[in-house]
């Protein structure tokens, strides 16, 4: 999840298999539970337009990750796929 400009957004896969962020007003959470291996990072002073990002890691402390993730990477992607499966068991 990141707190990107003007809102929430959820990093989520698509039909294709595609990490991408999605505004949070497009979903209804059902289960209010954040997997306990996450972080959570605060950059309310960056110059960027993300303050702030809750994930894996990888996500939040790899800027490289991160970026590799929106270039969709095949490293990047193919490490969220890793994490996510972590995750979910």
């Amino acid at each position: 999840m990141i707190i990107y400009e003007d809102g929430l957004r959820y990093l989520l896969f698509d039909d294709c298999e595609t990490p991408y962020w999605y505004p949070a007003e497009l979903f209804e959470v059902v289960e209010n539970k954040i997997a306990e291996s996450w972080y959570y990072k605060f950059l309310q002073h960056s110059d960027e337009a993300i303050s702030a990002i809750w994930g894996y890691f990888e996500l939040v402390h790899s800027e490289k990750h991160f970026d590799g993730l929106s270039e969709q990477e095949q490293q990047a992607v193919d490490l969220f796929f890793e994490r996510r499966k972590d995750i979910d068991n």
